[in-house]
């Protein structure tokens, strides 16, 4: 019994120990900066987002149509009233999280532990978005068209796509709402690549400065001041 409970304080106070180290290295690489240089031409614009836990790249579809990646508007409709989003918005997570939990109420202990700690496949989310109409925190940044391209490379890459390069969209999903479907995903959800870290790589190759690495919102949008 003794033998046991000793194993059982071994085990919980290692786990302590590495949630807290994680905290603290999390903490402290949002406060390293990269890209320091400030961005030669702020030719084109796109949006980060937040709701304080997820965070998002949204990319204005005027702005895509000048681009190579114009075939996203035919790529990812969704309904009838797209043109009445001015954005698409592209968010990466975990896959059994993003599937099961619909509302704070479908939140468990073992969901949020497997998202952080137990490495598995991600899901894309793209969806209609309109700015003007979001409760979300926005931070409105400005790139060179190089970053900007470098960037919708990046997330292009997160895709997972079919030998004839088709874009994976996986089975509807009854409790999600219309304006946006789910794709698979290249990337390997962990608690070191999680969404936000994501987002956070998406904004690098933008050559935009941000976090070296942040797991957490708040370090997506440190250095992202609101008149970006």
């Amino acid at each position: 019994m003794n033998s046991l409970f000793k194993y059982l304080r071994f085990l919980i106070g290692s786990m302590f120990r590495i949630i807290l180290y994680y905290i603290i290295a999390a903490m402290s690489t949002c406060l390293i900066s990269v890209n320091n240089a400030p961005v030669a031409t702020k030719d084109v614009e796109f949006i980060v987002c937040s709701n304080d836990f997820h965070t998002s790249i949204c990319v204005s579809k005027k702005l895509l149509q000048k681009t190579k990646y114009s075939n996203y508007l035919d790529v990812f409709r969704f309904c009838a009233h797209d043109s009445d989003f001015p954005y698409l918005q592209f968010n990466l997570g975990e896959r059994d999280f993003y599937l099961q939990v619909e509302n704070e109420k479908d939140l468990t202990f073992s969901l949020i532990f497997q998202a952080l700690f137990i490495p598995d496949t991600s899901l894309l989310y793209v969806s209609n978005f309109d700015p003007e109409k979001s409760s979300q925190k926005i931070r409105r940044v400005r790139t060179s068209k190089g970053g900007f391209e470098k960037m919708m490379e990046y997330i292009d890459q997160s895709f997972q796509k079919d030998s004839n390069q088709n874009y994976l969209c996986i089975n509807p999903v009854k409790w999600m709402p219309d304006c946006g479907k789910f794709f698979e995903s290249s990337i390997i959800y962990s608690f070191i690549n999680t969404c936000n870290n994501w987002t956070n790589t998406a904004i690098k190759k933008s050559g935009v400065k941000t976090s070296l690495w942040t797991p957490f919102s708040f370090g997506v949008l440190f250095f992202l001041s609101k008149g970006n």
